[in-house]
C-alpha cells in the first residue's frame, strides 16, 4: 500500500508532449488542420486530455486531482492509484480484522481498570474505522478498477468512451501494462501500453495522430428503431 502511495505521489501524470505540440502546429499551418486548443494553455489538445485547474496544465487521460496523494490521477499513474485504492482496502480489513480479537479480550474481562477501558475503547473504534475505511476503498477500488476495464475515465461518459473500449483485456493493458505478472505490484514495468497521445479506436484506426483533422468519434450505432420502440405504427403496418 505504501509502494503504491509514492508510486501515485511520485510519477507525473503526464502532459502534452511538446514533439506531438509541434507536429500539430506545423500540420496545421501547411494543411490548416482543424485541431482544437485549450483556452486556457493555448496549446493543442490530445484526444481524452483535460484540463487540470489544481496544477494549471492539460493532463493525458486525466481521471481526476486527488488530494489524498497531492497528485492529479491521469495516463501515466493511474495503475498505482488504482493498487493504492485496493491495497489499501486490505490493509485497512486486515486491521480491523486483526484488532476485534483484541476488542473481545478486553469487552469480556470482569473487572477492568482505567487502563484497560481506555484500551477496549481504543480497539473498538480503530477495528470499526478500519471497517469503515476497507468498505469504502473496496467500492472505490471496484469503481475505478471497472473504469479501467471499460476504457473510460471519471470524466468521460458511456458515448464518448464507447469508440475506445477495445475489450476488457486491451483495456487494461493500456492502464497496468502487457506484463501481467506485474499487474498487481507497484512498479512501473514498461509502462501502459500507448503514449497516452494516440489512441486506437474499436475499428483499428489510430486517433490523435497529429497530421489528422481533429473530430470527435462518431456516435455509438444505434438500435434498430424497433428495438428502441420507435416508428411502432410502421411496425404494426
Amino acid at each position: 500500500m505504501l509502494a503504491s502511495f509514492f508510486q501515485t505521489w511520485y510519477h507525473d501524470a503526464g502532459t502534452v508532449p511538446e514533439d506531438w505540440h509541434s507536429a500539430v502546429v506545423r500540420a496545421a499551418a501547411a494543411n490548416k488542420l482543424t485541431y482544437r486548443k485549450c483556452g486556457r494553455t493555448g496549446k493543442y489538445k490530445p484526444p481524452r486530455s483535460h484540463y487540470d485547474p489544481v496544477t494549471g496544465r492539460l493532463v493525458l487521460n486525466m481521471d481526476h486531482f486527488c488530494p489524498w496523494v497531492a497528485n492529479t490521477v491521469g495516463y501515466h499513474n493511474r495503475k498505482f492509484f488504482i493498487l493504492f485504492t485496493a491495497w489499501g482496502c486490505l490493509a485497512c480489513a486486515w486491521a480491523s480484522l486483526t484488532l476485534i480479537p483484541f476488542a473481545l479480550r478486553f469487552t469480556h474481562a470482569e473487572k477492568l481498570d482505567a487502563r484497560g477501558e481506555a484500551m477496549r475503547s481504543f480497539a473498538v473504534m480503530a477495528a470499526a474505522l478500519d471497517g469503515t475505511f476497507a468498505v469504502c476503498l473496496l467500492c472505490f477500488s471496484l469503481g475505478h478498477l471497472y473504469m479501467a476495464a471499460s476504457n473510460t475515465t471519471s470524466l468521460e461518459g458511456g458515448r464518448e468512451a464507447f469508440h475506445f473500449d477495445l475489450g476488457w483485456r486491451r483495456n487494461l493493458e493500456q492502464v497496468f501494462g502487457r506484463d501481467r505478472r506485474l499487474w498487481l505490484l507497484p512498479v512501473y514495468g514498461s509502462g501502459p501500453v500507448g503514449d497516452g497521445v494516440v489512441w486506437t479506436l474499436r475499428d483499428g484506426s489510430m486517433f490523435g495522430l497529429p497530421d489528422q483533422d481533429f473530430q470527435q468519434p462518431p456516435p455509438p450505432p444505434q438500435p434498430p428503431a424497433a428495438q428502441r420502440g420507435e416508428d411502432a405504427d410502421e411496425c404494426k403496418v
